[in-house]
């Protein structure tokens, strides 16, 4: 029997059990919660700021084909293609 791979088990399961056992206490339970609610609010930051930021690169890429349009039509002799 490999007694490192019995150790860690064993280490696995009584913080299982202690993780069990905060979560069911009303101490545990509300730190838990205040956890969820921080992590779900920075998901939504995090969200927000992601979309911001392809907002403002859609327009820079759209203003970007704007002007290569622009100066394909200004040169006749010019093929461009988009």
């Amino acid at each position: 029997m490999d007694w490192k791979k019995a150790g860690l088990y064993a280490g696995i399961f009584a913080l299982g059990g202690a993780a069990f056992a905060a979560a069911s206490s009303g101490l545990g339970r509300r730190a838990a919660v205040s956890v969820v609610r921080k992590g779900l609010k920075l998901k939504e930051s995090v969200a927000y700021t992601v979309g911001s930021a392809k907002e403002g690169f859609e327009d820079i890429v759209a203003e970007a084909k704007a002007g290569d349009e622009a100066a394909c039509c200004c040169i006749p002799e010019e093929t461009c293609e988009i």
